[in-house]
């Protein structure tokens, strides 16, 4: 009989979640969706989006410059976005490296989330967003 390696007493549990997701979600489970289903909410996200962005926040909360992709996924837009905002808001003055890809400070962070706040969940137009982020970053 085949016995498998145990690394832990009791290695059977770690089949428990599988197990209950099977039972309760057959259907999530044969799409494969079943790992992220029931993880995002027991962090209290709103959304699978909002959980991979908390993720991202958490991952790279030590650090002082962030590169367009690492910014992109903490703001969950898609860099292209954020090139565009560049040329729209005078507030987002990206340096450089050695390499010649643009780096963001913690400030630039803040802006950029913040104009996603204005535009995707207070629904500004990008003309009342200007105005706004004028007030509060001079």
């Amino acid at each position: 009989m085949f016995k498998p390696k145990q690394t832990h007493p009791k290695w059977y549990l770690r089949l428990y979640p599988y197990l209950w997701m099977l039972c309760h979600h057959p259907s999530e489970v044969f799409r494969g969706n079943w790992g992220w289903h029931y993880e995002w909410e027991n962090i209290g996200a709103q959304s699978e989006q909002e959980a991979e962005r908390e993720y991202y926040r958490w991952l790279f909360r030590d650090k002082e410059m962030f590169s367009m992709e690492e910014l992109s996924k903490i703001v969950g837009v898609a860099p292209h976005i954020i090139r565009y905002w560049e040329t729209e808001f005078p507030q987002i003055k990206p340096e450089r490296d050695e390499i010649g890809e643009n780096q963001y400070s913690r400030k630039e962070l803040q802006v950029i989330q913040r104009i996603h706040y204005l535009l995707f969940e207070s629904k500004y137009s990008i003309a009342d967003t200007k105005i706004r982020l004028a007030k509060e970053f001079r």
